[in-house]
């Protein structure tokens, strides 16, 4: 017999990725979104002509301009609330920064789904990496860590420890 060869970044065998697959199909398919019917979907940017745009453009100006763009997704990281995405299209790279709270929670479950190598189109609102700075920025001035647990004793140095390694295992104890 023929061993099945495993993916060391999922752990799945092919064939478990093949039926992992072919239910996501399956789900796509009862949901009414049949991805193998033909869709004709407005494109009217390129990424290259997009950072080519607005690469003068100021930081504190805002573009005002809706594009829509398709390509094949590259990458996806979902962080709660927030995902970044690696969109490629006929003439270059570029990235996506998905909102949950723009985009709605039906929506953004679907993009969710959406696995890397899909084709997609999405229309949105271009901005400069130094505007995206400027808003992950004030998010995190608005932050604020939570409480120590432990206040006093063992644990709150157990605590210290793990929360900051990078403070290596020499604390004062302060009683």
């Amino acid at each position: 017999m023929e061993e099945q060869k495993k993916n060391p970044a999922q752990g799945l065998s092919e064939s478990e990725q093949v039926q992992v697959r072919r239910q996501k199909l399956a789900d796509l398919q009862a949901a009414g979104h049949d991805p193998f019917t033909l869709t004709k979907f407005p494109q009217d940017a390129y990424s290259a002509d997009l950072k080519e745009e607005f690469k003068e453009l100021p930081n504190e100006t805002d573009s005002g301009k809706k594009v829509a763009l398709a390509g094949r997704l590259m990458s996806k990281r979902v962080m709660g609330k927030a995902s970044f995405a690696h969109l490629r299209d006929d003439k270059g790279d570029i990235q996506l920064y998905v909102r949950r709270d723009e985009l709605g929670d039906d929506a953004y479950a679907a993009f969710k789904k959406l696995d890397v190598g899909d084709i997609i189109g999405v229309k949105g609102e271009p901005k400069t990496p130094e505007e995206m700075e400027q808003i992950l920025a004030g998010r995190r001035a608005k932050w604020k860590p939570r409480a120590p647990r432990y206040r006093k004793g063992v644990l709150r140095l157990f605590s210290m420890l793990a929360a900051s390694p990078m403070k290596g295992a020499y604390l004062e104890y302060d009683k």
